[in-house]
């Protein structure tokens, strides 16, 4: 059986930009996550608004979720091969632009975290004398059996050794490390007296994470994303790291489920709207160029201060706070007509309960096509009228809608729930010590779909 870990209480941590981050409180809740063993919670700066999850995972617990199978199956596995085959590959296409205004179209780019190495290899057919490195072994042996010689292994704590590079390039890793600024520094370290460093990362102070907050944001993921950055974090990273400055902007691209991030709704033509949302909204991608302190180009002031959210007084009986800290709720397994349950199993590996093809994480529950459901209890601590707070969202917004059923006591409830943004359900029930009140998920598609469930529970009366 799970028994949950307790954090150490930490007020607040030094940020990277050297003020001080404090617990990050969403929906009124704080945030945390668990895998492997280890357990997390999201800190924010309210200085430079960077979000970072607190103690980090140790070295060994990144080198074993890295050296993991890098394909989920053989269908993704043929994804990439085509991918490979194919004329053009729109990372490529993308990255070249500013890669060709800084560095020039032959100029010699090494991509640390490359994976299969397929942006290098179709960087090198447009002229670039391209090369990569990745953490993954499984990634780089696929790349050279592609026929793609330019590729070499390096570890989380020992990156490639390369030097004299005209553009290091990092896309969408920086995130993933323990320590950013000497992310950076070693970057730096590979440069040539000209060269410049071109970093990609999600953006943790985006349209999404702005206006529906980050438990909603398809880029909020614990191990794997250790850092979400603001224009101001990453601006102060490459301060610290000795680098200067010479851009850092958000990206014209964008991620699915920003249409439901933007309010009021927008009408027209999808794709430019949704670009002119992306710039107007920071987008959910920045880029940072910079060089060393000897480059020719104007740095780049970007030390203003970014609003962040404060810390907030936190309610009892919380979904996403107990599954990690302990409460009085229960994780079972239901058939399809809600009556009857038994306990589901724990995984410490991934860090949900599950049983066959139902699951229920810390915030998202899923279910995919079988006569069960995943259900997660309130079981009453006490007699007394509770007050229950349920927020439900869809995790993908690429894959259909799922139903929330919501039964208080046999009075059952059923929503449609069709997008990633938000919905907020409040019911009363009278519950007597041990009765349950209970939110359940079915998906009748056969895709992997996940709904974003968060109960807060608060007693009322009696």
């Amino acid at each position: 059986m799970f028994s949950p870990s307790v954090l150490p209480d930490i007020d607040r941590h030094p940020c990277l930009c050297g003020e001080s981050s404090h617990p990050y409180v969403d929906h009124g809740r704080r945030l945390f996550a668990r895998s492997g063993g280890y357990t997390a919670q999201l800190f924010c700066c309210t200085a430079c608004g960077h979000k970072n999850f607190t103690p980090p995972p140790p070295p060994t617990a990144l080198n074993e979720v890295y050296s993991t199978a890098y394909f989920n199956d053989d269908a993704e596995r043929t994804l990439y091969a085509q991918r490979y085959a194919a004329p053009s590959f729109d990372m490529a296409d993308d990255l070249a632009v500013p890669l060709a205004q800084h560095a020039g179209r032959a100029a010699r780019v090494h991509e640390f975290g490359c994976g299969t190495g397929l942006t290098v290899h179709h960087l090198r057919k447009r002229g670039f004398d391209a090369s990569g490195s990745d953490w993954s072994e499984e990634a780089i042996a696929f790349g050279r059996k592609m026929g793609n010689d330019h590729l070499i292994h390096e570890s989380p704590t020992r990156p490639a050794d390369i030097h004299d590079l005209d553009v290091a390039l990092s896309n969408h890793v920086i995130e993933h490390v323990n320590d950013p600024i000497q992310f950076m520094r070693d970057m730096a370290a590979k440069l040539s007296p000209g060269g410049v460093l071109l970093l990609r990362c999600p953006n943790g102070d985006g349209a999404i994470a702005r206006r529906m907050g980050m438990l909603f944001d398809p880029l909020f993921y614990y191990p794997h994303h250790i850092h979400y950055f603001s224009a101001y974090s990453l601006a102060a990273c490459a301060r610290a790291a000795g680098l200067k400055i010479i851009s850092i902007t958000a990206t014209s691209r964008f991620t699915p489920g920003l249409r439901e991030a933007v309010f009021p709704p927008v009408f027209g033509d999808d794709d430019d709207l949704l670009r002119a949302a992306s710039t107007a909204f920071e987008s959910e991608e920045l880029q940072l160029v910079a060089g060393l302190p000897s480059h020719p180009a104007v740095s780049v002031d970007l030390s203003l201060t970014s609003p962040a959210p404060s810390a907030r007084s936190l309610e009892t009986y919380d979904s996403h706070e107990s599954f990690h800290l302990g409460g009085p709720w229960s994780y079972d397994l239901l058939h399809e007509t809600l009556e009857g349950c038994c306990p589901m199993e724990w995984s410490a590996e991934h860090a949900y309960w599950y049983f066959g093809r139902c699951f229920i994480n810390d915030h998202w529950m899923a279910h995919y096509g079988t006569e069960y459901r995943p259900g997660l209890s309130f079981v009453a601590p006490s007699d007394g009228t509770y007050e229950f707070e349920i927020v439900s969202a869809l995790r993908h917004a690429w894959l259909p809608e799922v139903r929330l059923i919501i039964d208080a006591r046999r009075n059952e409830t059923r929503h449609w729930i069709e997008s990633p943004a938000p919905r907020t359900f409040i019911r009363r029930a009278s519950l007597a010590t041990g009765e349950r009140f209970t939110i359940a998920v079915e998906n009748p598609h056969p895709t992997e779909q996940k709904l974003v469930t968060l109960v807060r529970a608060r007693k009322i009366a009696g």
